[in-house]
């Protein structure tokens, strides 16, 4: 099988992929928007909907007492949507904000259920059924329901999970991060738990305790830290045309190799009883 069939081969299965997740998020969305689509305003939604509209015109609601609280916790959330809650209807900005958050979120929880080994018609199966389950079998928490600052933070929360399970420090805590911003209770916990999970992790812990972008940073004994983007970068292919120069004490690689070999801090071991054979 030549190169092109082999390539060819792989983008069907990429775009199959594409299709089945696409296919098993829009499932998920339908179930959470027949469950808890309407009414909207629903549950906190009577608050945070209108407070976010009052930012953005300070004329909506401005003789309610209600609208005359601090709210410092859904300040990023609301001074971010407020604009866009001002431009449209109240009920029309809560639909498009269910729409498109949970859609993310829908696509997001396939994909985690990806890394776990789980199909996209596989995950999207336990999400329906742990959506029938009201979303919780204690606690009675939710994460489809409403459009408002938990909902962000619930995106972002997923999110830092997923890359999370790809040991991406970096990322992971960004999203923590605004998380936290953006709902600081669910963020808060969100961030303890998987900042508890980093530091468990051996991988990821001496990730986050290095120094990056510098080759020449010093290493304690015992540390092991994260190599540079240069340093990640997989070792050049030797071209059949180049020849190999060996002999008694020779390491017999290419000079792309040893070059390779010296930014790893590596080197290969001197043959001692015989010379080693090779090939041009």
């Amino acid at each position: 099988m030549n190169r092109r069939a082999v390539r060819e081969l792989r983008d069907a299965r990429r775009r199959t992929g594409r299709r089945a997740t696409a296919l098993a998020t829009a499932c998920v969305v339908l179930v959470a928007l027949v469950l808890y689509g309407a009414p909207v305003p629903r549950l906190s939604e009577e608050l945070y909907l209108p407070l976010t509209r009052h930012v953005g015109d300070p004329s909506f609601l401005a003789g309610d007492w209600t609208m005359r609280g601090a709210f410092g916790e859904h300040w990023v959330f609301t001074h971010t949507f407020g604009p866009v809650a001002a431009a449209i209807p109240l009920g029309l900005f809560g639909w498009l904000g269910r729409l498109i958050a949970w859609t993310v979120l829908a696509a997001l929880l396939v994909r985690l259920g990806g890394r776990l080994g789980l199909s996209p018609l596989a995950a999207a199966a336990a999400l329906t059924l742990w959506l029938v389950a009201n979303q919780a079998l204690i606690g009675g928490d939710w994460m489809f329901g409403t459009f408002e600052a938990k909902t962000i933070a619930d995106v972002l929360v997923v999110g830092a999970l997923l890359t999370a399970t790809e040991r991406r420090v970096g990322p992971t805590i960004v999203l923590l991060g605004l998380a936290v911003s953006f709902h600081p209770g669910l963020g808060g916990w969100a961030a303890f738990a998987g900042g508890a999970a980093l530091l468990a992790d051996p991988t990821t812990r001496h990730r986050s305790s290095c120094p990056s972008g510098s080759r020449s940073a010093p290493r304690a004994p015992g540390r092991h830290c994260v190599a540079t983007r240069s340093e990640r970068t997989p070792p050049p292919r030797p071209s059949r045309r180049v020849s190999w120069t060996c002999g008694s004490g020779s390491r017999c690689a290419t000079s792309a190799w040893r070059r390779w070999l010296r930014s790893r801090s590596l080197t290969l071991p001197t043959p001692t009883s015989s010379a080693p054979t090779c090939r041009t």
